[in-house]
């Protein structure tokens, strides 16, 4: 607590220290390069920086504090402190580094003020705070004496006070660093991990805040354990096998997370002493995760779980939160095709998503958990399903990707690239809206040939929001005509060429597809050729 306050007392000593150091450094050591320079610009700046870099932080944060940021905030205006010595010159770079020192500052105060205040206890916060801005007041009073130390006395100008700031904060930046080291390496591998995967966490609120619980996960690939740290902001201690964290530094860093090594192959002794070590844990109020199917499932599927889940709670009282890690079947980790690591990744950025759920207490069969994480995935599956495209976007969006190549084409010789069958879907959606279809009329039938004109009629009618039902023409008038009742069709799309070979009598209006096309007009093709180019997606399939 107290740490925190003092780096809180110190990111508002070094933003007055900058503030008093800017005007003489602009208006003393800029006014041979920048007439009649103004501080005000410089000072603007800053506060811009400072705001940019509060965004940033809420951003990375992600509804949680994270303590991983301060060091590199630290850094951040360390070196941009640093670097305004050599800017005399230069005052374009030195608003750019003034921007840089406020960046540092936002991701250096905004963690440390969360977590004072969402650590402070309830009923004392308001007199820590006070506390803080009282440290605060008395720390800048300090800072204005320093300031006229060394420019009177010491003599210095304001760059070289800039420099002596930055090189100042180096230390800090390395003591930040020992104080954080699991914060630190959490934030730069969730900063690295976030042009790999995009990750998607639901339920976080599941996890207690306080006390011990149960994690209780499935396992699909290597780096699960990773995922599901970078996804808490508790500390959680992994139960995994000892061979994944042997080496100099894989050791050193399970030391640094607590990761808890299961020795299977020493015997059952080795084995029941990791189990124990993960129950103390829980006994001292702390989180533990265990991927209770004892290996990365070869399949996707979730195999049966172990019992070591009912070895590890016993005698704790702690609750099992399920964890469910979803669409990560498939990425390089995983082992599907057979096989680990050599294989070319299916997107990029890659998505998962985590799901935790509510805490179960009192667990005493593996399958109830077990059953919890495969409610999970069902849940994560909608999920998927919500956020997945429609056809009709799909359709949009393969179309432009293949734009010059060829997309569809049939046994008549027709063949049509991606965007020509794009802009002609398009058209024809525009003339059937407006001109043919029946507004009330949410089912429209079809009755062509695999073509590229049955393409285009689907594509049209999907993409004006209306369901086409293709008829089977092998079929009797009679049976057409019953399914033409039953989905209470009044409108088909044919072609003319078609009904000549097969002549048939629907009850319900034809359509033809030849009078349609001499029906589209100049306009229709360059609006078709504007929209299947440059309109976004989402507004096309409105």
């Amino acid at each position: 607590m107290l740490r925190v306050t003092l780096g809180i007392v110190f990111f508002w000593c070094l933003a007055a220290m900058a503030q008093m150091s800017i005007d003489v450094f602009v208006r003393m050591e800029l006014a041979d390069n920048l007439l009649k320079a103004n501080p005000s610009t410089f000072n603007a700046a800053l506060v811009l920086g400072v705001g940019a870099g509060s965004l940033l932080a809420g951003w990375w944060s992600s509804g949680r504090v994270e303590l991983g940021m301060v060091p590199f905030g630290t850094l951040l205006m360390g070196v941009a402190c640093t670097l305004l010595y050599f800017t005399s010159d230069a005052p374009w770079m030195a608003r750019w580094l003034l921007m840089v020192i406020g960046l540092g500052g936002g991701l250096f105060n905004v963690p440390l003020q969360a977590w004072l205040q969402e650590r402070s206890p309830h009923d004392k916060l308001g007199a820590i705070l006070a506390a803080c801005q009282q440290l605060t007041a008395i720390g800048m009073l300090f800072v204005s004496g320093l300031f006229w130390l060394l420019r009177g006395p010491l003599e210095l100008s304001a760059s070289q006070i800039f420099l002596v700031s930055g090189l100042s904060i180096i230390p800090i930046v390395v003591y930040v660093v020992w104080v954080l080291p699991q914060a630190t390496i959490r934030f730069f591998v969730w900063l690295l991990s976030r042009f790999v995967y995009r990750v998607r966490t639901y339920g976080i609120e599941n996890i207690p805040e306080q006390g011990p619980a149960l994690l209780v996960a499935n396992h699909v690939t290597w780096i699960d354990g990773i995922l599901i740290l970078l996804a808490s902001s508790r500390p959680i201690r992994m139960v995994a096998y000892a061979d994944y964290v042997q080496g100099r530094v894989l050791s050193r860093l399970g030391r640094l997370f607590g990761i808890i090594p299961i020795r299977s192959g020493d015997g059952p002794r080795a084995l029941i002493a990791s189990l124990n070590t993960a129950s103390e844990a829980l006994l001292r109020g702390e989180l533990v995760c265990i991927f209770a199917e004892g290996a990365i499932t070869r399949t996707g599927q979730l195999m049966k779980f172990e019992r070591g889940l009912l070895r590890i709670l016993k005698g704790t009282n702690a609750p099992v939160v399920p964890v469910c890690l979803d669409e990560l079947w498939g990425s390089i980790f995983s082992y599907d095709q057979g096989k680990f690591l050599w294989k070319r990744p299916r997107h990029w950025p890659y998505p998962v998503s985590i799901l935790f759920g509510r805490a179960i207490a009192e667990v005493d069969d593996t399958e109830v958990v077990r059953s919890a994480v495969l409610e999970l995935n069902a849940q994560s599956m909608l999920l998927r399903k919500e956020r997945s495209m429609i056809p009709a976007l799909r359709f949009i969006r393969q179309c432009r990707l293949s734009w010059g190549r060829m997309k569809v084409g049939d046994s008549g010789g027709t063949v049509l690239t991606g965007g020509r069958l794009l802009m002609g879907a398009l058209a024809f959606r525009r003339l059937l809206t407006d001109r043919v279809l029946a507004a009330d009329g949410h089912y429209v039938g079809v009755l062509l040939p695999p073509s590229v004109g049955g393409v285009l009629a689907n594509t049209a009618l999907a993409l004006s929001g209306k369901v086409s039902v293709n008829l089977n023409y092998t079929l009797s008038d009679d049976l057409m005509n019953y399914c033409i009742r039953e989905a209470g069709i009044r409108q088909v799309l044919t072609s003319r060429a078609f009904i000549e070979k097969k002549p048939v009598k629907l009850d319900a209006e034809l359509i033809f597809l030849e009078d349609l096309k001499t029906q589209i007009t100049t306009f229709d093709r360059v609006t078709a050729a504007i929209q299947g180019k440059l309109v976004p997606l989402r507004m096309l399939s409105r």
